[in-house]
């Protein structure tokens, strides 16, 4: 597991996806937050992804798909009125017997202030090879 804290005003964090380009991508995320969350997936010259959202309601679930240009897709999770970042990620991958990526997975939870109950955000990234 990955994890990572920010302690800032304006908390924001950005983290590398290790995606292979041409991948095929869905995104899945949900806040229970009072702050507003902001996550933008984007490489040097697109961006993918870009969504705020800001409730204690976990429905209704911001749902993505699109296919990667780069291989230096990243995202970045903004919190502009916390002050305090706390994350957990993993990452599942699964690959052929020549060790080529099929599919990845990221699942990420984070807490934007301190109760330490890590519902704030919940997101998911799931890639897979589409093209052989």
């Amino acid at each position: 597991m990955k994890s990572f804290t920010i302690c800032a005003d304006g908390a924001s964090k950005t983290v590398p996806l290790g995606i292979p380009e041409n991948y095929f991508v869905t995104v899945a995320m949900t806040t229970q937050a009072a702050f507003e969350i902001g996550v933008t997936i984007s490489d040097s010259d697109e961006t993918y992804f870009c969504k705020k959202r800001q409730s204690i309601e976990v429905l209704p679930i911001i749902t993505e798909t699109f296919f990667v240009k780069s291989d230096s897709a990243k995202m970045t999770i903004d919190v502009p009125n916390s002050t305090r970042l706390d994350a957990r990620m993993e990452i599942m991958d699964i690959k052929n017997e020549q060790e080529v990526l099929i599919s990845r997975t990221i699942a990420m939870v984070a807490e934007d202030s301190n109760d330490y109950d890590y519902n704030d955000l919940q997101i998911t990234i799931s890639a897979w090879r589409s093209r052989g």
